[in-house]
């Protein structure tokens, strides 16, 4: 475990120094003095739990240890999305390798997440791939089956876990499995979510797979009916950055379906927004998408 770029024994160390703090008082009624002395050196590990009581006697909030974890996870995330997986597959070793990390159910999903982004980077076997994303499904539920999944009660690692699942039929042509799966993820979403800003972390971007499911399969009504429930969800929340995505996934729905006036509107008001949220690699290839399908050029009408 890492803290500000040194091992949270190392960090606590200096803290407790830097504060005047004998390892007696700073270890009372927390752990035992032989335990933080032994941590302290890199000798031994403890717990999430004592560390983060350890830090608060020591005047640092709690959310600190999550800090470092954050910026190694959003670092891995990185070179799995720009398909760097050497990168990726170097930084997971050495994350699988930290037993204190590995220690949290959550960050063993993380690592299962990834190694699965990269083995589908690597246009692995199906069937290896379907093996990473259970193995990270079973770790919360051991029992797992697809067909119960708008029962189980989800973390958010077993959400990304079943969307990963779903693209994994997509592309190895079973649309219909993963239409079917994506319904059901919704539909546990929609039942056993009352916390609104969980739906509004989820509840898009799951709406724009599946949408984006139902358009290959010319599903074109089921998809805007869903695309106008996930703008809501965006709208209302402020949850803003899927936004683009379900407002092109229903103009091209609704060019599909003849209707090319509001198409062109709606690809339109998705190329601004990306604009706006300087997302202009989506913008790029919005417009790239839309000219070579379309034969709109959506660069020149925003100029008018």
């Amino acid at each position: 475990m890492m803290i500000a770029g040194m091992p949270a024994g190392t960090f606590v160390k200096r803290a407790r120094k830097q504060r005047g703090f004998k390892l007696t008082s700073l270890a009372d009624e927390i752990i035992s003095e032989s335990l933080l002395s032994n941590f302290e050196n890199g000798k031994k590990g403890i717990s999430r739990e004592k560390l983060a009581f350890l830090l608060e006697r020591l005047g640092f909030d709690a959310d600190i240890i999550d800090a470092e974890d954050d910026l190694r996870k959003n670092k891995i995330r990185d070179c799995v999305i720009r398909r760097d997986n050497k990168s990726a597959i170097q930084l997971l070793c050495a994350l699988e390798n930290d037993y204190d990390f590995m220690d949290e159910t959550r960050n063993k999903q993380f690592v299962a997440i990834m190694n699965a982004g990269v083995a589908i980077n690597l246009e692995k076997p199906p069937g290896e791939i379907r093996s990473i994303i259970l193995h990270g499904l079973k770790i919360t539920i051991p029992h797992f089956h697809e067909k119960y999944v708008s029962d189980y009660l989800l973390t958010g690692g077993d959400i990304e876990l079943i969307k990963q699942l779903a693209s994994l039929y997509e592309m190895s042509g079973d649309k219909s499995a993963a239409i079917k799966l994506m319904y059901n993820l919704i539909a546990n979403l929609e039942t056993n979510c009352t916390d609104e800003r969980r739906l509004a972390k989820y509840y898009p971007s799951m709406v724009f797979n599946l949408t984006t499911f139902l358009c290959d399969m010319n599903e074109y009504e089921k998809a805007i009916h869903l695309c106008d429930k996930g703008i809501a969800v965006c709208r209302k929340s402020y949850a803003l950055f899927t936004l683009p995505k379900l407002i092109a996934n229903k103009a091209l729905c609704l060019y599909e379906m003849g209707d090319e006036k509001k198409g062109k509107a709606l690809f339109l008001e998705a190329y601004y927004l990306y604009d706006a949220y300087e997302l202009f690699d989506s913008k790029k290839r919005l417009h790239d998408y839309v000219f070579n399908k379309y034969k709109l050029n959506l660069y020149k009408i925003a100029l008018i």
